[in-house]
């Protein structure tokens, strides 16, 4: 139906409802105006990837059901001092009002686990074409989160990082796949890094 607000007319279709693990993709090629857009996803109390096509207002309502943070940057730690990196931490920021932006990747943590809908009225539905990525970097070692609203095979996540169901990001190996509303972290070292790193230490890396 349509709306007229200052003698400008807006088109509003019905309801988008997104069901997570209901898809291998999800496509959406320009802006569209919605009654309602809604995500379905079962939450696990602990920190999962969040990236989704639409704006959401951190609110009381919102705040009451969920914990957000945003990603501001990764550090890495030389524990022994023995010249081997033995841990890397993402540091993570909460999020207390304003607006979760589309198409940008975020941490999300829920106050209950099990199944739950987040929704939002009259709201634009961003084309997935145009998406944030988060780039952070040391001197020697840059990390790009990404988001992705296609399946991810194995060969393609391999050896990058996801979000993994402790929480923290787990070094992904080819056997696994990345659903679609998820993250993925790509490490490069720079050429003539002399950093060296424990492996155990690039398997995970905790969020905090």
């Amino acid at each position: 139906d349509w709306t007229v607000i200052d003698n400008i007319d807006i088109h509003y279709y019905g309801s988008m409802d997104i069901v997570d693990g209901s898809m291998a993709q999800f496509v959406q090629q320009q802006n569209e105006e919605y009654h309602n857009i809604s995500y379905t996803r079962n939450f696990n109390g602990k920190w999962q990837a969040f990236f989704v096509p639409f704006e959401i207002p951190v609110d009381e309502d919102f705040l009451s059901r969920f914990d957000v943070a945003y990603i501001n940057d990764l550090h890495s730690f030389d524990d022994d001092f023995d010249g081997t990196i033995d841990r890397t931490t993402m540091e993570i920021i909460a999020i207390k009002e304003g607006t979760l932006n589309a198409n940008h990747p975020y941490l999300i943590k829920s106050k209950k686990s099990g199944k739950a809908t987040i929704s939002v009225s009259d709201a634009l539905l961003f084309s997935t074409n145009n998406t944030t990525s988060i780039n952070c970097s040391s001197a020697y070692v840059q990390y790009d989160v990404y988001g992705t609203y296609a399946k991810m095979t194995g060969a393609e996540v391999a050896g990058h990082y996801g979000v993994s169901s402790n929480g923290g990001w787990t070094k992904m190996i080819g056997t696994q796949t990345l659903s679609p509303f998820r993250l993925w972290m790509k490490m490069t070292t720079r050429p003539g890094s002399p950093i060296k790193v424990d492996e155990n230490a690039l398997k995970n890396i905790s969020s905090h």
